[in-house]
């Protein structure tokens, strides 16, 4: 079982958007850019003035590492950095899982997926993108 996240105020909209298999993330009505984790200012413009909205979930591998045998089910675990493509600098870590994790590499094509852990707990995870 993985560490459980304990959503507070600023981060409660994206845990509840991956309930729903949405990928939410905090935005800045003053600069209009994304920032995750959430903060009570925008990094980018330190405008108050912010909301959450839902982002396509499609990126590349900005980075990666793969724990062997680490994985519940005792078979290599990997970690991904992906840049998402709905703006520049913006980054999400999460998990790749399956069974053959060497074919990730800098650069490949992922998208968002969800995957319930429990009844009350859905992480964003990443997979290849098709085509």
């Amino acid at each position: 079982m993985p560490i459980r996240p304990v959503p507070d105020e600023l981060s409660a909209p994206f845990w509840d958007g991956a309930r729903r298999h949405r990928l939410v993330l905090r935005h800045c009505l003053r600069c209009r850019r994304f920032h995750h984790p959430p903060r009570v200012l925008c990094p980018w413009c330190a405008g108050e003035e912010l909301d959450h909205r839902e982002v396509p979930g499609e990126g590349r591998v900005h980075s990666h590492t793969t724990v062997p045998g680490r994985g519940a089910d005792g078979r290599p675990h990997t970690n991904v950095v992906v840049a998402l493509t709905v703006q520049d600098g913006l980054l999400l870590v999460g998990g790749l899982p399956g069974p053959r994790p060497g074919w990730v590499q800098i650069g490949a094509a992922v998208r968002v997926w969800f995957e319930h852990v429990a009844d009350d707990l859905v992480l964003p995870q990443f997979e290849p993108a098709e085509g």
